[in-house]
């Protein structure tokens, strides 16, 4: 026997817009994701951010400098430089209710394209590739900006007064970007102007997603590959805190590594902030001596031996540790 069954019909189209999907605005995006790239991003999962101190929280050169107002460029963030700005410093003025502590501000000089920069390393495996660059800006004067990424303007955005404005740009790196090249947010010209800016990040793909935070010591460590400093005694508690260790040469020469150098991007220049006469060394058999002038020997990319002068001389062989007794330290650059 042969049971035959009818039912209505229905539109499978409507049925499936009629359900009630708990996905979410989160699971959209992943829905809309045209690639497991964008995905990737989407989830958090690993490093995303291919800025380095986008949070502002690194500051080993110090807090506040107004040397660069010419179009040589000049540090103090970490990893950020500043052409043409009378003034940049850290500042707590921060965007209300984001999860940042420190914004850079920066004060322009009149009549020139300033710029805020920041060098990024390995751009050739970028070429070619899309990637989203946002940030937090604010400017209590008002007037416009743009935003320079890889040889090219991609957004003029009117910042309004005192308010912080998001800013998110995708654009393809081109093929012709070579490693080393930089990022570049570039503040309106002809005009002097204050700027805070904060949470800058950098990532793949055509979706500009939370602002990824890492720990400070991880941050730290990612900004010294490219800048690192001895300490200083007052960072000690004022107390005399040992720099380096080596041996005696002939006559007044100490030949010492500096201690607790990390690798570097590159063969690193090597600097000192301050006076020498603020570092003193002590032989085993003699007492400590102030330095009196300093010298290169040897530069790696994983150490640095400098020659430390003094007054004295000392038995040749002995061991050598110098010290530092103020503010004063010995730097090594590796910026690109």
């Amino acid at each position: 026997m042969t049971v035959k069954i009818t039912k209505p019909e229905i539109n499978i189209r409507e049925k499936l817009t009629e359900l009630s999907k708990p996905s979410g605005a989160a699971g959209e995006a992943m829905l809309r994701a045209k690639t497991p790239q964008e995905q990737f991003n989407l989830i958090g999962a690993g490093r995303k951010n291919l800025v380095i101190n986008g949070a502002m929280n690194v500051w080993q050169r110090g807090t506040s400098t107004t040397g660069f107002s010419s179009s040589a460029k000049g540090y103090i963030a970490d990893r950020f430089a500043g052409r043409y700005v009378s003034l940049m410093e850290r500042s707590t003025e921060v965007p209300e209710g984001q999860p940042f502590y420190y914004s850079l501000h920066c004060t322009t000089v009149s009549g020139i394209d300033p710029w805020i920069i920041q060098g990024i390393e390995n751009v050739k495996e970028l070429r070619g590739q899309t990637v989203t660059m946002s940030y937090w800006i604010k400017s209590p004067d008002g007037g416009s900006m743009r935003a320079n990424y890889f040889r090219g303007a991609y957004s003029t955005p009117v910042l309004n007064g005192s308010e912080w404005t998001y800013v998110t740009d995708t654009f393809v790196v081109p093929e012709a970007a070579e490693d080393g090249e930089y990022l570049y947010i570039q503040f309106a010209a002809n005009k002097v102007a204050n700027y805070y800016i904060t949470g800058v990040q950098l990532e793949l793909g055509a979706v500009a997603t939370p602002f990824e935070h890492r720990s400070y010591g991880e941050e730290l460590a990612l900004c010294q590959r490219y800048f690192w400093r001895t300490q200083t005694r007052t960072e000690n508690n004022n107390n005399d805190v040992t720099i380096a260790s080596g041996g005696k040469g002939s006559g007044p020469d100490n030949y010492v590594d500096l201690l607790g150098c990390p690798e570097m991007r590159a063969r690193p220049t090597v600097g000192l902030t301050g006076s020498i006469s603020q570092f003193s060394a002590v032989r085993w058999s003699v007492a400590w001596d102030v330095a009196t002038s300093w010298s290169l020997h040897h530069v790696g990319y994983k150490g640095v031996n400098i020659n430390v002068v003094t007054a004295v001389s000392g038995p040749q062989g002995d061991q050598t540790n110098v010290k530092s007794t103020g503010s004063a330290f010995f730097y090594l650059d590796a910026e690109l």
